[in-house]
């Protein structure tokens, strides 16, 4: 026979919660009270990982959510929710939040987007901010 040249492309696979964390459950809790999803959608690329918690600030009638995002995995949705009454699953939205883009960090050699949500908070309408975090 003839010899044939080939060639052949090797792509790496996606970030995905499945390739830093093979085998993990997603909903397991850490040592430090976070769930495997949320270490991983906040920079974790293991379960040891120690990670950044959101930090909620009210400031001028304000309340915000800074936090980490991972941005390189397709399949991650990070999203911010607010809520009047916080014993109502159906009152959690995510209209009326302004979410600004603070710059990027970068955790182990990957860059991920630094992010702050706010939502109006004037007495005496109180309000509660939430992150919403799926992978597909």
């Amino acid at each position: 026979a003839d010899p044939v040249s080939q060639v052949l492309t090797v792509t790496p696979a996606g970030t995905s919660f499945s390739t830093l964390f093979p085998g993990v459950n997603p909903t397991n809790v850490g040592a430090d009270g976070m769930t495997y999803l949320l270490k991983y959608a906040f920079g974790g690329t293991n379960t040891n990982d120690r990670v950044s918690w959101p930090v909620s600030a009210y400031s001028n009638n304000e309340l915000s959510l800074t936090y980490v995002a991972r941005t390189n995995d397709t399949n991650l949705s990070i999203l911010p929710e607010r809520s009047a009454d916080i014993t109502s699953l159906s009152s959690w939205t995510n209209s009326g939040i302004t979410v600004s883009n603070l710059g990027t960090t970068n955790i182990g050699g990957t860059d991920f987007e630094r992010r702050k949500a706010v939502v109006p908070a004037t007495n005496p309408t109180r309000q509660f901010l939430r992150l919403k975090i799926r992978s597909n």
